[in-house]
């Protein structure tokens, strides 16, 4: 049994309650100096074991936290439920394949963030027609954040295109009825040919082959019609946090690129791959970024929905690197993430 820092911190704290329960009400920060856990943490622990009424507080100059009930009443599946966390760090059970997000499905839903709405609506914009008039296809849409992002934007006739079963299950709930999820890939979407303004793919043009993927963009595009290719990065550099998360994910864990990370690969040539194709007459592109503070939780969870970083450290490696992550943000009360969302607009010929 494998428990996260949360777990584990949550029932350092209750023992530690127990054992000095003849003392009378204990302080949070009691309890951080001797278990050495950073006191913001604490206190997200505490107001769920309060919730949960496995604790009580008292207020005044001796006030603090005493057990709810009798420590041998108390089960540490009790505190482990209260705090939210589960036995099973991952849903991904075993090492997964490069590209193979079938047990990330929940997560990447829940966690990933979306796309900065000014970029979104610069694409839309790039059509040059009016919204409700733009016939549009996100392929590679995951669990259609981004297909959210364009109907959001006013793009009502979307289809969302993605070959992975369980995120087309999982995208198709969180769009609700209406919203047209198909099964197809970037190199076989499957589509009527010439009858799309705008093709999109959002954080997910580094997985196809790039030369079949514009073969078929080209197919499916009205002349002057518009193929985006966004990602969202994080910017590592604007967190103390995240910046320490980077240097053990390099140091510690020797993986100093991302396949997928928006910042390099594919990226860093692009344009010239969009232009060289020959199916397009110019690419402009765009960037804009959101500051977003996010929970432990959404932080964690973000983290647990990546493919790239799973496969090149394997289950267990994984494991040890989440419990990483999470002792470094028990130190801060949330997480500020900078993403950086990127597009290269390409304008197909007319």
């Amino acid at each position: 049994m494998k428990l996260t820092s949360k777990g584990r911190y949550a029932v350092m704290a209750m023992a530690d309650l127990a054992l000095f329960k003849d003392n009378g009400p204990t302080s949070l920060s009691d309890i951080s100096l001797r278990q050495n856990i950073s006191l913001p943490y604490l206190e997200q622990i505490f107001i769920k074991l309060k919730d949960k009424n496995l604790v009580k507080s008292t207020r005044g100059s001796k006030g603090g936290y005493v057990l709810e009930k009798p420590a041998n009443d108390i089960k540490i599946s009790n505190i482990i439920s209260a705090v939210d966390e589960e036995v099973k760090m991952l849903n991904c059970k075993k090492d997964m394949k490069k590209g193979d997000f079938s047990c990330l499905a929940r997560d990447y839903v829940k966690y990933r963030p979306s796309y900065n709405s000014d970029v979104t609506r610069t694409i839309v914009q790039s059509a040059n027609i009016n919204k409700t008039d733009i016939v549009a296809a996100d392929i590679g849409a995951g669990t259609g954040i981004f297909t959210k992002c364009l109907i959001d934007q006013g793009v009502t006739n979307v289809i969302a295109v993605e070959p992975n079963k369980e995120m087309r299950l999982v995208g198709q709930k969180a769009l609700g009825k209406g919203k047209l999820f198909l099964s197809g890939s970037a190199e076989d979407t499957g589509l009527k040919s010439d009858e799309y303004n705008l093709i999109s793919m959002a954080s997910s043009f580094h997985w196809p082959d790039t030369k079949r993927a514009l073969n078929e963009f080209n197919r499916l595009l009205m002349p002057g019609g518009v193929f985006a290719a966004l990602w969202n990065p994080r910017l590592t550099h604007e967190s103390e946090a995240e910046k320490r998360i980077q240097k053990i994910l390099i140091d510690k864990y020797k993986l100093k690129s991302r396949v997928s990370s928006g910042l390099s690969g594919i990226t860093e040539r692009l344009r010239n791959v969009l232009l060289e194709s020959g199916f397009f007459q110019s690419v402009l592109y765009v960037d804009s970024i959101d500051k977003v503070s996010r929970t432990h939780e959404e932080y964690l969870g973000a983290w647990k929905s990546v493919n790239d970083v799973q496969v090149e450290l394997g289950h267990e490696g994984f494991c040890s690197f989440l419990d990483d992550v999470e002792k470094i943000i028990s130190e801060y009360s949330s997480v500020d993430v900078h993403y950086m969302t990127r597009a290269w607009i390409a304008f197909r010929h007319k």
